[in-house]
């Protein structure tokens, strides 16, 4: 089921990264306890906004928050 919800979900027009980031970080740690980041930033990746999407083409990302922080950034 939070396979479904995952592969589901996505950013929406006017909702903030943060709360996209929130709701994928808890679906992603209800499907497997102990995913790895990586693995985290492509569930991320996967359901954000396309504009947002395209300014992060290129960028390399250690952690999940890292990726948070920068799409903060170029939210404001």
């Amino acid at each position: 089921m939070n396979l479904k919800l995952l592969r589901d979900r996505k950013q929406g027009d006017t909702e903030s990264f943060i709360d996209y980031y929130t709701v994928i970080i808890d679906l992603c740690h209800k499907h497997v306890a102990d995913m790895d980041d990586n693995q985290i930033i492509d569930w991320l990746k996967a359901g954000m906004k396309i504009t947002l999407y395209e300014k992060l083409q290129g960028e390399e990302f250690d952690t999940p928050q890292a990726l948070l922080l920068r799409a903060q950034r170029i939210e404001l």
